[in-house]
């Protein structure tokens, strides 16, 4: 892995921890709302040979600083490029939450955007949600602001990392291991309050018609239906030049779950990228589409 730099960012009256590696175009990583940089361990050195990347803690959680007043995720990662003085466009790969959150800053700052990796993402605006998702996510939220972290833990790990259609016996202890700890650690924003992030109005699926971005959505065959059907709303919303890859046998976290094809595929993707030819990521099974 090339050489890399961590230090805090003191932008927009709060303090952002970030590491830094590599040359050339810069990937910026931003993660889930379960987790916080090291989600992306694996992907962090492979990608550092061969870009400049960027990894780091949204406001609330990892080393950051803790959420006190209202914010901005998308003013957030503006400052933050401010501050290391990037000025050329940058890629942007996004899981879930992360996701949402580079959508919404293809919207708002088109002019800083080269490319989109959407993973397992989330979409602001989207709506369609079943009664099984919302009544975990219900639970989830009762039991962490009643102060039962513990328990919302467990419940956020059945959802998002075991998947609700397969056993946790399916997923590598050591994978479901480190995200259990990466989670417990992150379990204060659980609890946080919902209204502090500011968002975008009108939300980003009003807006995916705007994007311009080329775009490439992964998702895991095994994650929610509502993850599977926001990949498509995507899909469809976005104009030009987006494509889809489900990887088989994985759910909201398969960058963790699966790193050797997950980087495979985003390195294919982004090296076509920076040849200016339209992507053709390699499929990864016959799962793709």
């Amino acid at each position: 892995m090339a050489e890399s730099i961590r230090s805090v960012a003191n932008v927009n009256g709060t303090s952002l921890s970030y590491e830094i590696a590599g040359q050339g175009a810069l990937v910026v990583l931003l993660h889930g709302d379960i987790s916080d940089q090291r989600m992306w361990d694996d992907q962090f050195g492979a990608l550092s040979e061969h870009y400049r990347v960027l990894r780091y803690d949204f406001r609330g959680f990892g080393k950051s600083a803790r959420l006190d007043k209202p914010y901005s995720d998308l003013s957030d990662l503006n400052a933050l490029l401010d501050f290391l003085e990037i000025k050329d466009r940058v890629h942007l790969i996004g899981s879930s939450m992360g996701a949402n959150v580079a959508i919404s800053f293809a919207l708002e700052h088109p002019d800083r955007v080269a490319s989109l990796i959407l993973v397992s993402p989330g979409l602001g605006g989207f709506s369609d949600y079943g009664q099984a998702l919302i009544n975990v996510a219900t639970d989830i939220d009762r039991m962490a602001k009643s102060g039962d972290l513990i328990t919302a833990v467990e419940l956020s790990i059945r959802l998002w990392i075991d998947g609700l259609t397969r056993p946790a016996s399916a997923v590598d202890p050591s994978v479901r291991l480190k995200l259990h700890r990466i989670l417990s650690e992150n379990a204060h924003m659980l609890a946080a309050p919902d209204d502090l992030d500011t968002p975008l109005d009108p939300p980003p699926a009003a807006r995916l018609g705007e994007i311009t971005a080329p775009t490439l959505l992964l998702v895991g065959d095994r994650d929610l239906r509502e993850i599977n059907a926001i990949a498509d709303a995507i899909l469809e919303g976005i104009p030009t030049n987006v494509e889809k890859i489900v990887l088989p046998d994985v759910a909201h976290m398969l960058n963790v779950e699966k790193p050797t094809e997950f980087n495979q595929v985003v390195l294919n993707y982004l090296g076509n990228q920076m040849a200016g030819d339209r992507p053709h990521p390699p499929t990864p099974s016959p799962a793709s589409g």
